[in-house]
Formats: C-alpha cells, sequence, structure tokens
C-alpha cells in the first residue's frame, strides 16, 4: 500500500486564506485523478473520483473504501481510501501533521499545505484534475469570495473595502508519497 498527500501552493496577493469551500474537510469535494496500474502500468484514459461522503463496500477485504475499480488491461483490482488530515488545534502552533487553510505567510514562503491523504492499494494516482468553483477566498480586509474556480491555476477580484486586487496566481499541486510516520485517527504509525 502505497500513501500519497496532495499538497498546494500559490502566490497570494491581498489574500489572508484560501481553503474549501465547505472547510478543510469538506465531505463533498471531489477529488479527480487519471490513474494508472501497479502491475501493468496501463494508464486509465477518463479521470476517477473520490470523496469523502462516498464509499463502497469490497466483499474480498470486508472494508469500505472511496475507490473500487479494476484494471483494464490486466483485470487487477485497486482501491482508494481517503485519510482526512486533522485539523489544526491550536493557531499558535501547527505541527506538520496538521490541517490548515493556505495563508498568506505560506504563499509569501512558497511553503506547500497539504490537502488530504490517500492510501492507494493496486492503483497510483498520477494527475490531479481540479474542476469546478470549489474554493473560499478571504482578502486581507476580511471580504470573503466564494465558488471561486482555480482550474486554470489563477484569479483575480476587486476588493473594495480595501480598494486593491485580490489575487492568486501559479496555484499548483503536487502528490507526494508519504513516508514515515502517518495519522491513522487517533494514533500515528510507521
Amino acid at each position: 500500500m502505497v500513501k500519497y498527500e496532495l499538497m498546494i501552493t500559490a502566490e497570494l496577493d491581498n489574500v489572508s486564506t484560501l481553503q474549501l469551500m465547505d472547510g478543510l474537510q469538506d465531505p463533498n469535494f471531489r477529488y479527480f485523478f487519471k490513474m494508472q496500474c501497479e502491475k501493468c502500468g496501463l494508464q486509465t484514459e477518463k479521470e476517477s473520483w473520490v470523496c469523502l461522503n462516498k464509499q463502497v463496500f469490497v466483499p474480498k477485504s470486508n472494508r469500505y473504501v472511496h475507490l473500487h475499480q479494476k484494471c483494464r488491461g490486466c483485470e487487477r483490482e485497486g482501491i482508494i481510501k481517503m485519510v482526512p488530515i486533522p485539523l489544526q488545534k491550536d493557531p499558535e502552533w501547527r505541527r506538520w501533521d496538521e490541517a490548515t487553510p493556505y495563508t498568506d505567510y505560506h504563499g509569501r514562503k512558497g511553503l506547500p499545505v497539504p490537502l488530504m491523504k490517500f492510501e492507494c492499494e493496486g492503483l497510483e494516482p498520477f494527475d490531479f484534475i481540479l474542476k469546478g468553483p470549489h474554493w473560499r477566498v478571504k482578502s486581507k480586509s476580511g471580504i470573503i469570495f466564494e465558488n471561486v474556480d482555480l482550474s486554470g491555476g489563477d484569479w483575480a477580484e476587486w476588493d473594495e473595502k480595501m480598494n486593491a486586487p485580490v489575487v492568486i496566481t501559479n496555484f499548483k499541486w503536487s502528490l507526494d508519497v508519504v513516508k514515515g510516520w502517518v495519522w491513522y485517527g487517533t494514533r500515528y504509525w510507521k
């Protein structure tokens, strides 16, 4: 089983926070991926999606997962299970394993922020596709812009309260393999 972490980065101008519409662990946000079979290497042409509120039961392994899919080349079954990143408890101090909105600080330093973790067996996600307006942006003046579409990588709007533009550029993502300690509910496991 390989564990991946979806990380985001962006350059922010007059933005204090960037996060998913319904919070950091939005149960309805759909993560679209193109997949590759771990056994034969066949890549899917269409993307598959997973979200926290949709699970399927896999009888062979007697467990619930977020995606169960067969390879068209070798007929191997693959699964993906989503592992939400725990929410930040102390706003003054953030540990590496806690979820936090993407902030102006992250943007200035070029620091990535984790969005979600995925446990993959038999399948490897290799391309994340961002679809639709699912983001909430809070400007430095406190104005909130909802249903922001970052699928093009850039976004801009005018903040009348501050009389300045609110801009997000170079919105990027990466799928990183997780090594070391991983959060599972209430414990850390290697």
